[in-house]
């Protein structure tokens, strides 16, 4: 059974970001921005290269071991925390009007540093959290949303592991079906616009290295790291930039989910980078789309983090 479901997690975290990076090249396509459209077209086949290879060589030699595990009481407290975080964070970020970010961030720094073995699957719940208000009719909307990413969360804990930006994926899941469940979705989808400010791209790869240094260069961990990266820039970042502050603290809040990924799957600060810069253009052509669905940051992230490692794996097949 484990293993089914498995598999239908690979399939559904792979469907996730190659539909971001497909709506990112329409929107770049409908602004006659061709040469960037011809980047996202690489993007996409880098991303599936990456796919088919994660399918061959890291979750196809564990289908024996999926096949004989079953459901234990640790699954059961990781689903229960995941959950409970995903309606705390909701709270603190709508009736206590922290925002987003500064909730999702104190929910990750408590989860790591009072529940360190949970610590994951709460900073995954923050992001069903971080879901804005407008997407959904009383709390049955949130509540159903963290039902299923914890779901999916517990099924493919050997799904893409050591990609940063996977926890954000798994909450865009729970919450954009629980719209589609609920029926509000068109609420998501406002006009189609992008985002040209360059100073974007720069806290987004700000955001990524400081998150994969402080995580190196520590004993704290990726949840604390990103959290804590994330927070700072919340509080600081609206300050230097009085107009466009909030959506720049968002960028490298985004950036801090690519620095969560492991050194398997990112060997160098040069992949960080590039994978900062293959995230900042998809947020900015994806702004429009599923507007206030948590956990879409971290799909672009983890998205991104994919097609960097289909690139340089790409290249050094090539070499060889």
């Amino acid at each position: 059974m484990l293993l089914l479901l498995s598999k239908v997690s690979f399939f559904l975290l792979s469907i996730s970001i190659l539909t971001l990076f497909s709506l990112g090249l329409f929107t770049s396509l409908m602004s006659n921005h061709y040469w960037i459209s011809g980047i996202k077209a690489i993007i996409i086949l880098l991303a599936l290269y990456e796919i088919y290879n994660e399918w061959l060589k890291f979750f196809v030699p564990k289908w024996a071991t999926l096949k004989a595990a079953k459901f234990t009481r640790q699954h059961a407290i990781t689903w229960g925390a995941l959950f409970i975080a995903s309606i705390v964070t909701y709270l603190l970020n709508h009736t206590f009007g922290l925002g987003a970010v500064i909730a999702s961030s104190v929910i990750g720094l408590f989860g790591a540093v009072f529940f360190k073995k949970y610590a994951v699957a709460i900073y995954c719940g923050s992001f069903v959290g971080m879901t804005g208000s407008l997407n959904f009719v009383g709390y049955e909307g949130i509540a159903l949303s963290s039902f299923l990413a914890a779901s999916l969360f517990v099924v493919s804990d050997d799904v893409y592991k050591g990609f940063g930006g996977k926890l954000g994926a798994i909450a865009f899941i729970g919450v954009f079906t629980a719209s589609l469940a609920l029926g509000p979705f068109q609420i998501s989808i406002k006009e189609i616009s992008i985002v040209t400010d360059y100073w974007i791209m720069f806290y987004f790869i700000v955001g990524a290295m400081a998150t994969f240094l402080l995580n190196a260069l520590t004993k704290w961990g990726v949840v604390f790291s990103s959290a804590f990266i994330g927070l700072i820039g919340a509080l600081v970042i609206p300050v230097l930039h009085e107009t466009t502050g909030v959506i720049l603290s968002v960028a490298l809040f985004t950036g801090t989910f690519i620095g969560m990924s492991s050194i398997d799957k990112f060997k160098s600060k040069r992949y960080v980078i590039t994978a900062g810069f293959l995230g900042a253009i998809t947020y900015a052509y994806t702004h429009s789309f599923f507007v206030g669905v948590g956990g879409k940051l971290g799909a672009i992230a983890f998205g991104s983090g994919i097609a960097t490692a289909g690139l340089y794996n790409l290249y050094h097949k090539l070499r060889r």
